[in-house]
Formats: C-alpha cells, sequence, structure tokens
C-alpha cells in the first residue's frame, strides 16, 4: 500500500496506539457517477479497515454539493465511512481559510477512536503571504503576484486515555517539491528525498504542536 504509512507509537504513560495515514487520491462523489463511486468504496473500505488503525490522518478529500446551489460538504467521505470501522470516529476537516467551507479538492481530515478536543488550521501563521515583483518590461513594473500557501496543515488535540496527543495532517506536496528528487542542506550535503521529507515533516510536526499548546 504504497499511499498510506501506519506506525505503532508509545507515548505518555506507557500507552500504545496505533496512527495511520492514507492518500485517498481525489476521493469524489457524484449523483452522475454513483455507481462508479459505490465500487470505489467496496475497494477502499477493506483497505481502510485492515490498518486498524486509532487515529487515521487522511489525505485528498473532495467535497461535493448535494444541490447545484448548495454549500459543499465532506459527502464522499460520509459515504465511505458508513457502516464501517470508522463510522462513529470523531472528525476534524480542513477548511477554506476565507470562507469557512471545504475546499473542492485536497482537503484533509484525522479520524480519532477518542475525542478530538480541539483543532486548527496552520496557514500563514508563521509564514506570511508575499507579493512577488517580476521583473519590469519595457520600463514598466507588472503587478505584483502573490504567492500563497495555498492548503493549510491540519493540527488535532486528541484526549487519548494516556494524555493529551497533537496530531499533525498534511498534503504530501506540502513536504517539498526539488529537481531531481533531491536537495542540498545548509552544510553543502546533498539529501534525498527522503532526508528532505522528514525534516520538513519534523518542522512541521514542532510548528502544529507548539500552536496546538496555545489553543488547548
Amino acid at each position: 500500500m504504497d499511499n498510506c504509512r501506519i506506525r505503532r507509537i508509545n507515548y505518555a504513560m506507557r500507552e500504545t496506539f496505533r496512527l495511520a495515514t492514507f492518500n485517498c487520491e481525489h476521493l469524489d462523489w457524484s449523483a452522475s457517477k454513483a455507481d462508479v463511486f459505490a465500487r470505489r468504496c467496496a475497494a477502499l473500505r477493506p483497505v481502510l479497515d485492515a490498518l486498524d488503525a486509532d487515529i487515521l490522518c487522511l489525505q485528498e478529500i473532495d467535497a461535493q454539493k448535494r444541490h447545484k446551489h448548495g454549500p459543499r460538504d465532506y459527502l464522499a467521505l460520509d459515504y465511505l465511512l458508513e457502516g464501517g470501522r470508522y463510522a462513529d470516529f470523531h472528525r476534524a476537516a480542513t477548511r477554506r481559510p476565507e470562507t469557512g467551507a471545504p475546499a473542492d479538492v485536497h482537503n484533509l481530515a484525522i479520524l480519532s477512536r477518542w475525542p478530538i478536543v480541539a483543532m486548527r488550521q496552520i496557514h500563514h501563521d508563521y509564514a506570511p503571504r508575499w507579493d512577488w515583483p517580476p521583473p519590469s518590461e519595457n520600463c514598466v513594473a507588472p503587478p505584483p503576484v502573490p504567492i500563497v500557501w495555498d492548503r493549510p496543515l491540519l493540527c488535532a488535540a486528541i484526549a487519548a486515555p494516556g494524555g493529551l496527543l497533537h496530531v499533525i495532517a498534511c498534503l504530501p506536496s506540502l513536504l517539498g517539491r526539488y529537481d531531481g528528487g533531491a536537495a542540498w542542506g545548509a552544510d553543502g550535503t546533498q539529501l534525498d528525498a527522503a532526508d528532505l521529507d522528514r525534516a520538513i515533516e519534523s518542522l512541521a510536526a514542532q510548528i502544529g504542536r507548539a500552536s496546538c499548546r496555545e489553543r488547548v
């Protein structure tokens, strides 16, 4: 299962839990293609059940409208989880920072066996938006181009039996894009893709844990 990761983690008070991540790769639903979605659910449900997770972080969850002019909601996710292992899990999911509604594509969700007592999206909290000034052409300055982080991290504080857990979910695309699958560290040594992913994951987790502690 290349699009999932599973970890069994020991934390405070020697409790053990199972955390898994799974990329749903554009989990989408439409009334006109309900049969296609039903077949996909039939394939996905046993895979998710086999993860046997206490906390499940899902990526690339699309949001749909029941009616043409209605608001978007997590209909595909609701249908996927209905009647399954995670149907009664507590849930946190991302929303567009500007509107408070789910994005049409690439949302994140955290499902937890235990209550989620706080959640927060980390968007431009630590790195502000930036207006990039393109080079002038014929002495005319073009308008600046906004550089934004278009998808937030999702941070959830979970009241597990052994204590409060802080879980961070992010999309793989946020873990860095680099030419040739390589990058270089500050000391000039070459980093492969796995090295860079681990470094960025660690930084994201540190920021997220700190931000959740501020709110809990």
